[in-house]
């Protein structure tokens, strides 16, 4: 399947806000899924102006269920959107996200075994790193 530049998608996500992490995605196709979000200054999870580190997982994380969800979709399958983050390694994360950041997430898959996913996420602000790191998600 060739790649899909997407500039409005639905998004095949089960998450509402506030834990909605991601406003639209941007590419989908069997390797890559890229996403972006403005951290909103009413989320909880932004503390003194200052998004939670922890939640740009979660943005990685979003950016790939709704990476999955198109594709399930293009191929005429449920986009339940259900999926378990079953392991995280390797995250690390860079300068604080602040309210008002237009933040970019991107999800490589490097792996299918079974029914697990293996990808390498990274989130950035104007193309500089924000976070990184590894995750496996099992889809039942």
């Amino acid at each position: 399947m060739s790649g899909h530049d997407l500039h409005s998608a639905e998004l095949f996500l089960p998450h509402e806000p506030p834990i909605r992490m991601i406003d639209g995605l941007d590419h989908a196709d069997r390797e890559l899924f890229a996403s972006h979000v403005t951290v909103p200054a009413d989320s909880p999870y932004v503390v003194g102006g200052v998004l939670c580190p922890e939640m740009l997982l979660e943005v990685m994380a979003q950016c790939f269920a709704a990476g999955m969800g198109h594709l399930a979709a293009l191929e005429g399958r449920e986009a339940s959107g259900a999926g378990y983050l079953a392991a995280v390694s390797e995250f690390r994360t860079g300068p604080a996200a602040r309210a008002g950041d237009r933040l970019e997430a991107e999800c490589r898959v490097e792996a299918v075994v079974g029914r697990v996913w293996v990808a390498a996420a990274r989130v950035t602000r104007d193309g500089a790193p924000m976070a990184e790191g590894r995750f496996k998600i099992y889809i039942p």
